[in-house]
């Protein structure tokens, strides 16, 4: 998740998409989370 953020500080240093960028990417990986969560229990069960 850190590698995310730096990542793209590095790439959009001093740029307005940067907040939106980072909450995009910290939605996206929450949703793959709980995708992920989801196939393991349907998998265990």
């Amino acid at each position: 998740m850190r590698l995310w953020r730096i990542v793209i500080q590095s790439k959009f240093p001093s740029s307005i998409e940067t907040p939106f960028l980072l909450l995009g990417v910290s939605l996206l990986f929450e949703h793959n989370q709980v995708i992920w969560i989801k196939i393991q229990s349907l998998v265990y069960l």
